[in-house]
């Protein structure tokens, strides 16, 4: 049956999902005491000049005895000026955070519920999925509980396109056409759609833009100058380079709709300031931003759950309050330690990681990443598309890491648990790599020519990964015109366990729904039709007069449902 659980992940942010997820099983060198200024700028530098993981990173210290910042690196690949306090960033994910404290501030003045629906704060035409009878809450959205996808489908980003217009109205109509991933609050989920939901509905509930209500309700009242999703003239003048793994430049990430997933820019200065503010009971948002650190939900595992907005992770006997963002060119990380009011904000102006040095600087005793070697980008060959397509399918990289091969309009794609999809080249015809992660994938191809798995390499480290056997290439798609008169195929049709799928048509478009449930539109396949929502394509069954008399679905083995009527 169409149960809408989509297969073939497409959307987000593989640059650095890959390599993080390779890194959290890296050996480790040993802590020390909290370091001195010196021995930070020891770390940015073999990060940098050894390791090659950025252009220009910016750490910033904020506890007892005031705030100090120590910037080693170019602000831009090949320039003069050393990145520093008032350079401003993409700060990626930590967007979310300042969304859930709008959100919480809005709690306090009594404006809304964290219990709500969503929908009461979406115009009424927008349809937001349900599942087993419960409406997405906002507190659902804050923690990462909704089960909406991690990014729209409409949102295709790749490396080169860098920009993503996604229109108001066009996250409507997504969000009225998609299907939960999970029953709502039954798990953790990370879903960027979510938090870029979760700013608009705010923004709606209160009359304005989500820029200016977050201007208004916590950047203004926090004393940050430099926190915003638009610039001035002169706050462009001081951003800082955006750079891939190899340190080549990248676009700007401009979300408009989706600036409260990831759309916010601000400098070490400014975010030192918010972690103090988020210390201190007194500051201007004290019942909010103590509000957001609450432990409300399990997130991926026992030591780490969530708050709003924020990761509130156990480790050596410390609670650290923290989170990460990535965009396509920077990388940050803010975070803090309320019991030793100790703040930690690691600004990098490449793609990287950078989140051990953040952890390692909240508590001594986690320790760096340790990198064996840093291996160059290969160089591109040529290699026919018949041949690299065999290994378009579904690698599992380890629990809940699943890396997705797509072979379309003769190329190969690669994504990670929903994240980036990008381009990726052939170095052999066993071998492919990506300009925006750093390591080199090698497929296993038998004697027979069959594939079943592949390694990854990345920083002297191998990760073999299995392929996974349900993996079904996306069908072609074809023109309407070729499939005839489409009233043909509208009906009712019942599948054994008695659910009944019903076939409509409205404007030349074709849709199906089972049970009473979500109305997902059909794209016509060269064999039949598509319904992307579910990933699972319908094949119609003709008699010997052209009538049409049943359905066979495709989604994880076929499943006949015979037609019972119009």
């Amino acid at each position: 049956m169409i149960d809408g659980r989509s297969r073939n992940v497409r959307i987000g942010q593989l640059a650095v999902s890959l390599a993080v997820a390779i890194a959290l099983c890296l050996p480790h060198s040993s802590g020390a005491a909290e370091p001195s200024d010196d021995e930070i700028l020891q770390i940015l530098r073999a990060r940098i000049d050894t390791f090659q993981q950025s252009v220009g990173i910016v750490v910033g210290i904020v506890d007892s005895s005031g705030t100090r910042i120590v910037g080693y690196g170019p602000r831009h690949a090949g320039g003069a000026d050393v990145v520093n306090g008032t350079a401003i960033y993409e700060i990626g994910s930590i967007s979310k955070v300042f969304t859930s404290i709008l959100l919480a501030d809005m709690v306090h003045k009594g404006e809304v519920s964290l219990r709500d629906p969503v929908s009461a704060y979406l115009p009424s035409e927008v349809q937001l999925p349900t599942r087993s009878g419960r409406e997405i809450s906002l507190l659902d959205l804050a923690t990462h509980r909704s089960g909406l996808p991690r990014m729209p489908e409409q949102m295709q980003m790749t490396e080169d396109g860098g920009a993503s217009r996604f229109p108001l109205s066009q996250m409507y109509a997504f969000l009225s056409t998609t299907t939960l991933s999970y029953d709502i609050g039954e798990r953790y989920y990370y879903s960027n759609l979510a938090f870029g939901l979760l700013g608009q509905a705010l923004a709606n509930r209160a009359g304005s833009e989500f820029e200016t209500l977050l201007l208004e309700r916590v950047c203004r009242p926090l004393g940050l100058t430099d926190t915003r999703v638009s610039l001035s003239g002169e706050q462009e003048l001081r951003l800082a380079g955006t750079h891939n793994w190899h340190h080549g430049k990248t676009p700007p990430l401009e979300w408009d709709t989706m600036a409260a997933a990831g759309g916010v820019r601000s400098t070490a200065k400014d975010l030192l300031t918010f972690l103090a503010a988020n210390m201190d009971l007194s500051s201007a948002l004290g019942f909010p931003l103590q509000m957001s650190h609450l432990d409300r939900r399990e997130a991926s595992g026992s030591a780490l759950r969530m708050g709003l907005g924020w990761h509130i992770l156990s480790n050596h006997g410390r609670e650290l309050i923290w989170h990460s963002g990535a965009t396509f060119g920077n990388m940050t990380f803010a975070g803090f330690d309320k019991e030793t009011r100790r703040g930690v904000v690691v600004l990098s102006n490449a793609r990287g990681i950078i989140d051990d040095i953040g952890i390692h600087l909240l508590d001594p005793d986690s320790k760096l990443a340790d990198f064996k070697e840093v291996v160059p980008l290969p160089a591109a060959v040529d290699v026919p598309f018949e041949k690299l397509e065999r290994y378009a399918g579904e690698y599992e990289l380890g629990p809940n890491s699943v890396l997705n091969i797509d072979a379309e309009d003769g190329k190969l794609y690669a994504s990670l648990n929903e994240g980036l999809r990008t381009d990726l080249l052939a170095a052999s015809e066993t071998e492919v790599f990506s300009r925006m992660s750093p390591g080199v994938m090698e497929f296993d191809v038998d004697r027979a020519g069959e594939v079943d798995g592949l390694t990854v390499r990345v920083y002297g480290y191998e990760q073999e990964a299995r392929k996974l056997e349900h993996y079904r290439r996306p069908p072609q798609r074809t023109q309407v015109a070729s499939k005839g008169d489409l009233a043909r195929f509208v009906g009712r049709y019942r599948f054994p366990d008695e659910q009944v799928a019903v076939v409509g048509l409205a404007d030349s478009q074709l849709s199906v729904s089972v049970g009473g449930q979500l109305r997902m539109p059909l794209v016509p396949t060269k064999d039949g039709f598509f319904a992307q929502a579910a990933e699972a394509e319908l094949m119609f069954v003709e008699d010997e007069a052209g009538h049409v008399t049943e359905v066979v679905v495709h989604q994880e083995g076929g499943h006949r449902a015979p037609r019972i009527g119009d």
